[in-house]
């Protein structure tokens, strides 16, 4: 046994394995000597395998993080690039809604005043034409009673 211990302790995989497998009763069982030092060189190869582990799994944790990080940011500039697109849309779209309302209105004052007008100058003519024809039928009027009377004191 001791010639096996011997061997273990020098041999670096076997050390290895030896530490793997070794059992609680080996472990509690152990005296002073090369099976001493063959426990604390186990203890040694498990701190090593925990910390590595540790470390690993902090690297790991790491850029875990690392590369949520970067989504969010990525995601977070999509989100702003698409929050300011849609407000520059809703900006042009009203603009363009405001010329069409204004040119609507502007197309409808006109029509208005067109109409308007359009009244008021067949209202007009027809004063116009009423008073030519008043003035004319007066002045007719006038005539044939000068013509009468021209007449009708000749006799």
């Amino acid at each position: 046994m001791n010639l096996q211990v011997r061997w273990v302790a020098r041999c670096p995989l076997a050390r290895h394995i030896a530490c793997w497998n070794s059992t609680a009763s080996t472990q509690t069982s152990l005296r002073q000597g090369p099976r001493e030092k063959l426990r604390d060189e186990c203890t040694h190869s498990y701190a090593i395998v925990i910390i590595t582990s540790i470390i690993i799994a902090c690297i790991i944790i790491m850029i875990m993080i690392i590369i949520t990080i970067i989504i969010i940011i990525i995601t977070t500039i999509i989100i702003i690039i698409i929050i300011i697109i849609t407000i520059i849309i809703i900006i042009i779209t009203t603009i363009i809604i405001i010329i069409i309302i204004i040119i609507l209105v502007i197309i409808i004052i006109i029509i208005i005043s067109s109409i308007i007008i359009f009244i008021i100058t067949i209202t007009v003519n027809i004063i116009t034409g009423t008073q030519i024809i008043m003035m004319g039928a007066i002045t007719s009027i006038i005539i044939i009673a000068i013509v009468i009377l021209i007449v009708h004191n000749r006799d």
